[in-house]
């Protein structure tokens, strides 16, 4: 694309309505996660709202870091968006399957206020939820991502990471 007589290299993040085939077009100068969720966000203002079914293409810009042990982290931004969308009632029209899908990057969060939102939105007394609610209760953190991460274990966590509820 020529912009001020400059070639740019364009990304485009394109939303389709399935039923009416309303399009939202918007360009950005690269394909970061930010972009993307820029783009999810512009969708959903200028559709009035969330549509009751989102199919992705190309969400990998979600993901932040992917180990060979293929241990997921996803960051703040996540989180946010997810924090934004409760706030603007997004949750409020989905299914209790797509609302398990919705909530998910709140347990997966290390910030234990995350987990009392999860617990508040009625999503935080599963087996699973449980479980990653002690552990950032009990470290503040996930101790399975430390070497994802680059960070050191405490004595406490690696004791923990070799016991027998150390895995999901």
């Amino acid at each position: 694309m020529l912009i001020g007589g400059e070639s740019v290299k364009v990304y485009l993040f394109v939303a389709t309505l399935g039923y009416s085939r309303r399009v939202y077009v918007r360009a950005f100068r690269n394909e970061r996660q930010e972009s993307w969720f820029a783009g999810l966000e512009g969708a959903f203002g200028h559709f009035g709202g969330v549509t009751e079914e989102v199919l992705f293409d190309n969400d990998r810009r979600l993901v932040v870091r992917h180990d060979r042990a293929t241990v997921v982290c996803l960051d703040a931004q996540a989180v946010r968006f997810i924090r934004e969308g409760i706030e603007r009632g997004f949750d409020g029209v989905l299914s209790e399957a797509q609302l398990d899908f919705f909530y998910l990057p709140l347990m997966h969060s290390e910030s234990l206020s995350d987990h009392d939102l999860l617990c508040e939105r009625g999503r935080g007394n599963d087996p699973d939820a449980l479980q990653h609610r002690e552990i950032i209760a009990r470290f503040g953190r996930y101790p399975h991502r430390n070497a994802v991460l680059g960070r050191d274990s405490t004595s406490e966590e690696a004791s923990y990471l070799t016991g027998p509820h150390a895995s999901f």
